[in-house]
C-alpha cells in the first residue's frame, strides 16, 4: 500500500503545494493532500465515511490524500465545507 499520511492534529498542514504538471513538467499550485486529510479528521470522519458520504470509493480517496492523484474541484469543494 502507499505510505500513511500523519497529520499534527493541533497545527494544519500547508494547504497547498507545487507538484509537475503531469503534461509539461511546469510546477503547479495544487491542494495538498496532507492538508485534506487534516480537515476529514478535524471532522472526525475516517476515509471510508467521507467517501460513502461522497459517493466515492475509500482508495480512491486515499490516493487524493497521499497526493497520488488531484483533488477534483467538487470534492475539494466538500472537504472545504467539513469544520
Amino acid at each position: 500500500m502507499g505510505k500513511s499520511v500523519r497529520v499534527n492534529s493541533h497545527k494544519a498542514p500547508p494547504q497547498f503545494i507545487r507538484r509537475p504538471c503531469p503534461q509539461c513538467g511546469y510546477p503547479e499550485r495544487t491542494m495538498n493532500g496532507a492538508y485534506l486529510a487534516w480537515k476529514r479528521e478535524q471532522a472526525g470522519l475516517s476515509q471510508r465515511e467521507f467517501g460513502a458520504a461522497l459517493g466515492i470509493s475509500s482508495p480512491y480517496l486515499s490516493d487524493i490524500e497521499t497526493n497520488r492523484r488531484a483533488c477534483p474541484q467538487a470534492i475539494r469543494a466538500e472537504y472545504l465545507r467539513l469544520k
